[in-house]
């Protein structure tokens, strides 16, 4: 069995060699031109294996929950959105502990579905305003006026009754 990964370089060998295009190639190979074009976005852990070898190698007699928390010593706060009360944050637990802390607006698509999970799982639910699509130059004229006291939410149900 040949893998994707054979078959790529098959493609990229024949378009080095001859003169053809990637679909030829990819049509004498019998790869379909996705396959060829693929790239993992696989997260590269290198640095962390690295890391923790290192550690390994500082303290050997360690084991690897002490190692786990070693590395856990160098871990990142990350603030998504902006709290309601500002923080306290202490410092020293900042310091003593090597984290750093950060914040973002938004998260990634992946981090929104985790705390919308998590929403699910604990039944936090949102305070919003349910409206039919045809009601949104309405909602709109509404937010001019600073009218809105939940976020609207349309009703998609509503687009089949137009």
């Amino acid at each position: 069995m040949v893998t994707p990964a054979a078959k790529r370089e098959a493609v990229k060998h024949l378009q080095a060699h001859f003169p053809v295009s990637e679909r030829c190639a990819c049509r004498l190979v019998g790869v379909s031109r996705s396959t060829v074009r693929y790239q993992s976005r696989c997260n590269d852990d290198a640095a962390l294996v690295e890391r923790l070898r290192e550690l390994a190698r500082q303290r050997p007699r360690f084991g690897y929950r002490r190692l786990h928390a070693l590395l856990r010593r160098d871990g990142n706060i990350t603030l998504v959105g902006v709290p309601v009360k500002p923080l306290g944050v202490e410092a020293f637990s900042l310091i003593m502990g090597r984290r750093t802390l950060s914040g973002s607006m938004i998260g990634g698509i992946a981090e929104t579905q985790e705390m919308l999970d998590f929403c699910g799982e604990h039944n936090i639910t949102a305070d919003v305003e349910v409206i039919p699509i045809q009601k949104v130059n309405e909602a709109y004229e509404r937010l001019l006026k600073s009218d809105v006291k939940y976020r609207f939410s349309i009703d998609m149900a509503s687009l089949r009754s137009e």
